[in-house]
């Protein structure tokens, strides 16, 4: 039956203790005289000690220092890994800063309806992909996705310190002191395939009702589409939103935004990555969850009420 560890250890440690008294009994009895036995002593404590501290050393101390040694080059390496990761994420996305920003070729005066091609994806999605390093829709990372990305478009906006963008609401508050700016009458949305639905708010003092209806007849003539942008780098996403008229089929305005998670991924201090983002051109209050619509209303101005 072969011996384990702990076996060999116990072995091992009652042949010293053998040898030492041993030792100990030549010593004491061949030696002639008391000062030649002291001596004799006091050399095989000397020795044995210096044993026990060698075993120690070649056996304890040494592998702990070249287990912490190897484990310190490890950190090392680790760190600057991370360090070479953090540079080239960083570096591209200061790189596809110079890229990002808006083109507005034309606007368009009193816009009543809007026919968006795609919806981003709702909160689940967000939820599911908030640590993935790759995660497509992270150009924009805090945009509001879902139903909430279509309303963001009816809804009307409140501002509290113009010109800076502010709030959105499905009605405007009669004794709101802030300026108000309407948004859309109705939302187009193409879903189910090529099935395409109108979305509007139904005027319920308080708390108006977001309405959807299958739509027989033509959308409205301005389409709003976004597009994922390839980026072959951890971290780092991009997102473009284009304006079209579709009744001559021109891109009269596009948008691109880029965001980059300085944090690498990190989950330290119960971080969510993709929400401490930094995005170019830089996002402020508001314009964080609703980026599209407040580039939109820009090219295609809603039309005010009497």
């Amino acid at each position: 039956m072969p011996f384990g560890a702990g076996e060999i250890v116990r072995l091992v440690f009652w042949m010293f203790l053998s040898a030492l008294a041993l030792a100990l009994v030549l010593v004491v009895s061949f030696g002639r005289t008391a000062r030649t036995r002291v001596l004799g002593i006091s050399f095989v404590l000397c020795l044995f000690s210096a044993l026990v501290a060698l075993g120690y050393y070649l056996l304890i101390a040494k592998p702990n220092q070249i287990a912490a040694e190897e484990a310190k080059s490890q950190g090392n390496t680790g760190a600057k890994e991370r360090k070479a990761r953090y540079e080239a994420a960083k570096s591209l996305f200061n790189e596809r800063c110079k890229m990002a920003g808006e083109q507005i070729y034309r606007s368009v005066d009193d816009v009543e309806g809007v026919f968006l091609l795609n919806v981003r994806p709702g909160i689940d999605e967000r939820i599911k992909n908030e640590r993935n390093p790759r995660w497509a829709d992270a150009g924009l990372p805090q945009q509001y996705g879902g139903i909430e990305y279509i309303r963001s478009f009816i809804e009307w906006e409140h501002q509290q310190h113009p010109p800076e963008r502010g709030y959105l609401n499905g009605w405007p508050v009669a004794d709101d002191k802030y300026k108000k700016l309407p948004g859309y009458s109705f939302v187009d949305v193409k879903e189910d395939g090529e099935q395409i639905y109108r979305y509007h708010l139904e005027p319920i003092p308080g708390s108006p009702v977001l309405h959807k209806e299958k739509l027989n007849d033509a959308p409205a003539r301005y389409a709003i589409s976004y597009r994922s942008l390839a980026v072959p780098q951890d971290w780092v996403a991009g997102t473009t939103v284009t304006v079209t008229d579709t009744k001559v089929d021109e891109i009269i305005a596009e948008k691109t935004w880029y965001s980059f998670e300085p944090g690498m991924g990190s989950l330290a201090g119960h971080r969510i990555p993709w929400q401490f983002a930094v995005t170019c051109p830089e996002l402020n209050g508001e314009s964080k969850r609703y980026p599209t619509r407040m580039f939109v209303d820009q090219v295609l101005k809603p039309k005010k009420g009497e």
